[in-house]
């Protein structure tokens, strides 16, 4: 099983549908906006939530999260939205589906779960709100306001980042410029609908709706035995005592059927875990695992977990320590054996992580850790050739692998060989924006390449470019020009 979530799907809104059959809404408004304009929409409240918060870029766990989701998603019908996942690195305990696909969920709520079926039903509770549109219905395509404007404000919103709000009042957030105001917060109504169509979807991927009941429940204690600050999710999604209860109806009166659900535990509670190991916060998660070794010394998940929270704080030795204790109950596990390599690799212990990295790949050629590290490895022992042929394999299996492309061209280098060495580097550097350096690297690599199709790409990269540095050159020019006439201004 290849662990890079490649997966593109394309899904069409249409009319949404009870589940009982009953038509819950018709067409939007003649004025909201299209879905040309949601996915040009979509794009800028992404770039303004990653300006918010970070989101968490862990291929392990967006992998998994996007999986869960698609069980939801390939029950929709066929149309023509990218539905995409992702994790916002945060305590509070909130989710949110922007328009155009992208779907949200913060760590604190993840970290509050116990299976998937909770995941599953928040995830398919915010799908339902994208196939509805509730949110681009909404929005007035007046002129007054521009996109970016537009996308902050639901940004912001959808967030609740100042945590302001009460409990069932509309979400309505003022453009003073534009002289308008957007209620963004759901209405019950729209709260009743994403659930009735949410469970429809949910049945049909083989859960019912306990999960998302459970998990309701959750963010409702939270307030109520918590600091008593409203979670951020009550405050855009209204109605949770409602919807608690009409859950509670229907899960009496449905025969569940979760065929696909993680029933074992393992699978969620290892991503569930890494979360909280390297990305929540470092005082719970040490509360928490050691909590779980206390009862269980053998809880091979938790002293993952433990070693995981111990390399990010740059304790590798007793990290080793909890790795190897992990391997006790499960050897031939390939997560386990690569997360003890890479802390070998990190302390540059380079033979040891050898051969437990070799361990790792052979157990599964398909993890992409492993295969970096070992080539890695390979390359800190002076074996370029070794290290070229295992990145690229996974260049081949997982091209975006975080710095793959540096360490692959670094090792062309070494090895002689200097236009994929050239192309290698020219692309890392592409893609983290470094343009002069990118752009010598690409330069040099057009004219030592013979591959027409990688000539083409390199064109391709390089106009981008050299439009960049025109465009930035002009901006300058204009922030000097209006610098200069306030100047004489004055």
């Amino acid at each position: 099983m290849a662990y890079c979530f490649k997966s593109i799907h394309f899904f069409k809104l249409g009319v949404c549908l009870a589940v009982l059959g009953t038509v819950l809404i018709t067409a939007g408004p003649a004025d909201a906006i299209t879905i040309k304009e949601e996915e040009a929409l979509s794009r800028e409240i992404f770039k303004k939530v990653a300006e918010l918060y970070p989101i968490v870029n862990d291929r392990r766990i967006t992998e998994y999260v996007n999986r869960i989701g698609y069980k939801v998603v390939n029950e929709l019908p066929s149309g023509s939205f990218d539905y995409e996942f992702y994790v916002i690195q945060s305590s509070d305990y909130n989710a949110f589906a922007i328009p155009g696909g992208k779907i949200f969920i913060h760590s604190g709520l993840v970290e509050a779960m116990d299976d998937e079926s909770e995941l599953v039903g928040i995830l398919g509770h915010e799908v339902a709100h994208v196939v509805c549109r509730h949110i681009s219905q909404r929005i007035d395509r007046g002129p007054k306001i521009t996109m970016l404007s537009l996308a902050g404000v639901i940004a912001g919103a959808l967030l609740a980042a100042n945590g302001e709000g009460d409990v069932g009042q509309a979400l309505t957030v003022g453009s003073m410029a534009a002289g308008q105001t957007l209620e963004l917060s759901y209405s019950r109504e729209d709260e009743m609908q994403a659930d009735q169509l949410g469970l429809k979807y949910l049945k049909k991927a083989g859960y019912d709706a306990e999960g998302l009941l459970n998990i309701l429940k959750k963010i409702r204690n939270r307030r109520i035995y918590g600091s008593g600050q409203i979670p951020a999710y009550m405050l855009t999604h209204p109605a949770i005592d409602d919807r608690i209860v009409y859950l509670s109806s229907w899960t009496e009166t449905q025969s569940g059927n979760p065929a696909d659900a993680d029933t074992s535990g393992d699978t969620f509670e290892r991503m569930r875990i890494r979360l909280l190991a390297l990305y929540g916060d470092e005082k719970s998660a040490r509360n928490e695992l050691r909590r779980k070794l206390d009862r269980d010394s053998n809880n091979y998940l938790a002293h993952n977990g433990y070693g995981l929270l111990l390399a990010r704080t740059g304790n590798r030795k007793e990290s080793a320590v909890h790795f190897q204790k992990a391997l006790e109950t499960k050897a031939f596990d390939a997560d386990i054996l690569s997360n003890l390599g890479m802390v070998y690799f990190q302390d540059g212990l380079y033979n040891e992580a050898l051969n437990t990295l070799k361990g790792a790949v052979g157990v599964d050629r398909d993890r992409p850790d492993g295969l970096f590290y070992l080539g890695r490895t390979y390359q800190q022992l002076g074996n370029n050739a070794e290290a070229v042929a295992l990145f690229e394999e996974l260049y081949r299996k997982c091209p975006r692998y975080k710095n793959l492309s540096y360490f692959l061209g670094e090792a062309y280098g070494k090895s002689g060989a200097l236009e994929p060495a050239h192309y290698h580097l020219g692309v890392h550097h592409y893609g983290e924006r470094d343009f002069d350096i990118a752009e010598f690297h690409l330069s040099r690599a057009l004219q030592l390449s013979g591959d027409s199709n990688r000539k083409s790409e390199i064109e391709t990269m390089l106009k981008k470019i050299h439009k960049h540095k025109a465009r930035t050159a002009e901006e300058k020019n204009k922030k000097k020009v209006n610098g200069f006439d306030q100047q004489r201004s004055k």
